[in-house]
Formats: structure tokens, sequence, C-alpha cells
């Protein structure tokens, strides 16, 4: 039984004995709190004597205006099971959302870091009418002397949803690898595909994982690291394939590579040195996240940053990334931080070879002509 209600928007002037009273018409109060929060708004709990009474109030003053308030009157209810409810809500809406607008809302990245969503509008809107769009946005703090400066930076990457599929066709097929028209010095081209919602992109990801590496558990297919950055046309190629431009000695260590058989993971097992070959550089190896001190931090921007630390330092002392720029190795890092999913980051934090596959995976996007 819930005899216990909530109630919010709660004029200003207003006192506890004058919730009881206004309550009590439906029944006997008999424990009721105004509450306030930082920006004195105030919310009340109130105890009804029986279930029916709290009914009664509730579906009678829900909706109910005092002068300008609107009171909001609801079962008190769990903060887990009020958290339930909205993700199911949210679920609902983004799926309907999905539904609605499939392949009219596109995802582009490489937008130039000065970009505006009024230049992002005014290059898309000649082909046919915007529902919304938006380029996401992070604060960078720097420290300049001994001040702290704040400024508001671009994620690299952006949404445009279209009124309908056709419009949003013609702009990717005429968009994509090309430069904003604002941005005609711009060193990268824009990258455009149609948005996915995150279960379908990892649907789609688990597909192509296991067409290409069946052991591999969450991760892109791994490129042979013996011809990662020698030039040859076999960037991207997993280990199980063979590629004809290798030489004689790089085919003949790639089929030593498969006869020792990979770990757990995908990646190979530690090998011997040949002669006449260096031996494959391995990670350097990095203290992880302290844990307890990742769970204390609340604020989940907080958690990005302290994560990005360490993956900033174990991308630089990375084997792939030799010969790579701090600006690349910075890209690199932000596109992992770019990842909603919290524990997916700290996972690719402490798992070195979930860290391979997304370094591997984000020099393919950074470079796209390299297949």
């Amino acid at each position: 039984m819930n005899k216990n209600l909530y109630v919010k928007n709660i004029p200003e002037n207003y006192v506890e004995a004058d919730l009881k009273n206004l309550f009590g018409q439906y029944g006997n109060v008999t424990w009721n709190k105004i509450l306030s929060d930082p920006n004195k708004r105030k919310s009340a709990i109130i105890s009804m004597d029986t279930e029916e009474s709290a009914n009664r109030a509730r579906e009678a003053l829900n909706n109910y205006a005092i002068g300008e308030n609107t009171l909001f009157v609801d079962c008190l209810q769990k903060k887990s099971d009020r958290q339930r409810i909205l993700s199911s809500k949210i679920h609902e809406n983004n799926s309907m959302l999905n539904t609605q607008f499939k392949d009219c809302n596109l995802h582009i990245k490489n937008l130039p870091d000065k970009c505006t969503e009024k230049e992002l509008s005014d290059e898309f809107s000649k082909y046919g009418e915007i529902k919304s769009l938006k380029i996401p946005k992070y604060i960078l703090v720097t420290k300049v002397g001994d001040n702290l400066k704040e400024e508001v930076v671009s994620r690299g990457f952006g949404y445009v949803c279209f009124a309908n599929q056709e419009a949003a066709k013609q702009a990717k097929e005429e968009m994509n690898n090309k430069t904003l028209s604002s941005f005609p010095d711009s060193k990268r081209p824009l990258l455009i595909e149609f948005f996915m919602p995150k279960i379908e992109r990892k649907n789609v990801l688990m597909q192509y994982q296991q067409q290409y590496n069946p052991n591999a558990r969450q991760q892109m297919p791994l490129m042979n690291p013996m011809t990662a950055f020698s030039g040859s046309s076999n960037y991207g190629v997993p280990f199980n394939m063979s590629n004809p431009m290798m030489n004689t000695k790089q085919s003949k260590n790639a089929s030593i590579y498969q006869q020792q058989g990979t770990s757990r993971g995908g990646m190979p097992k530690p090998i011997p040195t040949f002669a006449g070959q260096a031996p494959i550089a391995q990670i350097k190896k990095e203290d992880d996240p302290d844990i307890n001190y990742y769970n204390s931090i609340e604020d989940d921007s907080a958690k990005k940053e302290y994560l990005g630390e360490f993956i900033f330092k174990k991308i630089s002392n990375h084997h792939l990334s030799k010969g790579l720029t701090i600006d690349i190795i910075g890209k690199i890092t932000g596109m992992i931080l770019g990842i909603d999913d919290l524990s997916e980051i700290l996972d690719i934090c402490r798992n070195p070879e979930n860290l391979t596959a997304r370094i591997m995976e984000a020099l393919s996007l950074l470079n796209p002509n390299s297949n």
C-alpha cells in the first residue's frame, strides 16, 4: 500500500500548515514535510491515513493551479523505481524517434573545431528541411599561470536530422569526403554515415567481429602488427588472412604467428625473435586508474577527464603510436572519450587488447585512404 505522496511546484509562500489544509480535504494527513533545493524550489512529502485518500488527493490535486504555480502530485517512489520508469520512457521515446526518422539522421565526423551549429545548418539546409541539429561540446579546463581557464570545445562530430530520407541520402552522397564551404582549408574531409542506435551499432559490430575474428569479444578486427606502419596494403588485414603483397620473410613469420595461436581476445601469444627480425614492440605497462577514487567521482565528465589522462599516456607509449604526433594522439584519445558508456572507456583503459583495437579503429577513421 502506498499512502505517501510527492508534491512539487509548491508556491514560495506555502508552509506545511497550508499543505495540510489543502490535502486534508481528501483524508487525514498523518505527516507532511516541505523540502527546498539550492534554487529555493519547494517540494513536499505527504502521508495520508489510507491508500484511498492518497489516490483521491492525487487525482484531485495533480495539475491543480495555485496562482502561477501548477502542482505536480504523484505517488512517492524509491529512487531506483523512478530511474527505471524514467529509463523506460526515454527508451520508448528514442525507439519511436528512431523508427520515425530512420535513415533521416546523419552522423558527421571530422567537423572543424571552430565549426558552429549555424555554419553546419547553412551547409546542409540546402538539401532539405532540417528537423534538428547538434554539435556536442564539452568544457575544457586549462591552467594559465595560477588561473584556471574554461573553454567550450567541440567534440569534432555532429548530428543533422532531416525531415525525410531523400534529403538525408542526397546530403550524404554529396558531402561525404568533402569539406565545408566555410572551412575550405580543412585537411580532414567529412565522414558521414546514417546514425545508428547504440544497440544496433553493437549488433553490427559483433557480426563484423565474428566474420573476421571469431575469438574476439568487444573489439574491431585487428590488423597484422608486422605491417601496420610498413606502408603496405596489408593495413587492416586480420591475423588469419594472408596478403600477396607480403614478402616471403613476412609470410613465414605470419604463419608462425598463426601456429603459435592467439590469446584470449584475439591478440597473438608472445613468440621468440627470428633471425634478422626485430622483436615486435610491446605496450609499455602503465599504472591503472585508482578504482576507489574513480568510483568516488560523482560527475561523469570528471570521470572521463580522469580516465583521459591514463588513456593519453598509454596511447603515447603504445607501439602503434610510433611516429604519431601529439595532435593525432590527442584526437585518438578524444574519440575514445566520446564513447557514452563509461564502463566501456574504463575497460579500454585497463585492457591492453581493447586499447589496441580502439587505436586501430581510430587510425582507420583518421586515415580512410590507408586501406
